[in-house]
């Protein structure tokens, strides 16, 4: 798919939650598998996704989803997701109930029909905003996330940004950039001004685990604001 307009905006609300023998669901902004997704440079890409479900098995929520395919957002590009949700891991392999990620690449993933799936993954964006959110007591979100499927695979699965990101995660369990077993996140180009990233705790005291991978010498500007009380 390519997007050539001045604008695109996706708004997602989800009251979705797993039964009670783990049956798996998600939701995201923009999902993608076996596909190319491109923007001009020209094109402001808007991205809002709310998971309002506060059940322990809330479904978890991305702006962008990436399982095996390409995203390349060369306009600037604003990425908001909250969600109520907390938990813990109802299938193994799958993200926590309630998680909230703005964007999420996987080399892989599994479902009912299709099994065991892999694919290179990428996600190219030029400026970015980009906020998350989880509101539950114990909830978790991140920002950016890179990670494998499975130990047997091993493809590329990469977020890249070319320009300047502003980003704010806010939650007890609130992760800027995290990059897993390998995979890359490499932030920042000729074209970058400013990389900000804040975590913010919720209500208990702040602790940051930020993993990231930079393009060349860019400065990086990692801030955390005081919990609210």
């Amino acid at each position: 798919m390519n997007f050539a307009g001045n604008s695109l905006k996706i708004d997602v609300v989800t009251d979705t939650a797993r039964q009670e023998k783990g049956t798996y669901c998600e939701a995201a902004g923009l999902s993608v598998y076996n596909a190319d997704v491109v923007t001009s440079d020209k094109t402001k890409t808007e991205i809002n996704v709310t998971g309002t479900s506060t059940s322990s098995k809330a479904a978890p929520v991305y702006g962008i989803l990436n399982e095996g395919g390409n995203v390349d957002l060369k306009g600037d590009t604003v990425i908001n997701v909250v969600t109520n949700g907390y938990g813990t891991n109802v299938t193994e392999g799958k993200d926590k109930a309630g998680l909230a990620v703005g964007v999420k690449v996987i080399d892989g993933f599994y479902n009912s029909t299709m099994g065991n799936t892999s694919g290179e993954a990428q996600v190219t964006m030029g400026n970015a905003v980009v906020n998350t959110t989880n509101k539950a007591k114990g909830g978790a979100a991140i920002g950016f996330v890179s990670d494998n499927f499975t130990d047997n695979e091993n493809k590329k699965a990469e977020i890249i940004l070319n320009g300047n990101l502003d980003m704010h995660v806010e939650a007890d369990i609130a992760r800027g950039v995290v990059a897993k077993k390998g995979k890359k996140i490499i932030l920042g180009s000729e074209n970058t001004d400013h990389i900000n990233i804040t975590t913010q705790k919720i209500l208990v005291q702040i602790i940051a685990k930020i993993l990231i991978w930079v393009f060349g010498q860019l400065q990086v500007v990692l801030s955390m604001l005081p919990a609210k009380m």
